[in-house]
């Protein structure tokens, strides 16, 4: 969705997930979430960069 602009504006997009991550909870609010950080970082980079995002398990404490 973002490709296009991350092109024009020079920004590297970079995802560290673990494969067989899940997130439980609503999947169009979890997308709705994602795509809004998304949007919002592409915005914060207007000279170009890199938007890195990692995505790990955590283990409970």
């Amino acid at each position: 969705m973002y490709q296009g602009q991350c092109r024009k504006q020079q920004i590297d997009v970079e995802l560290d997930c673990d494969r067989d991550l899940s997130i439980p909870g609503d999947r169009i609010l979890l997308e709705q979430l994602f795509e809004n950080l998304l949007k919002n970082s592409v915005e914060a980079q207007i000279d170009g960069g890199v938007i890195r995002i990692v995505m790990k398990r955590l283990e409970k404490s």
